[in-house]
């Protein structure tokens, strides 16, 4: 997962990547985004279910 740091970076050297590059960093930041939701999302359930 990217930094806020790396995050900026990408901003502001975008054009540097290429659109291949761009799409494999979206994609495993959106795989990344999905575990931390789906563990959230079960901790969140077993605190209900208490």
């Amino acid at each position: 997962m990217l930094s806020i740091e790396q995050c900026r970076k990408l901003i502001e050297d975008g054009e540097k990547y290429s659109d291949g590059k761009i799409e494999k960093i979206r994609d495993s930041m959106r795989a990344s985004a999905e575990i931390i939701f789906e563990k959230w999302s079960k901790e969140k359930r077993s605190k209900i279910e208490k």
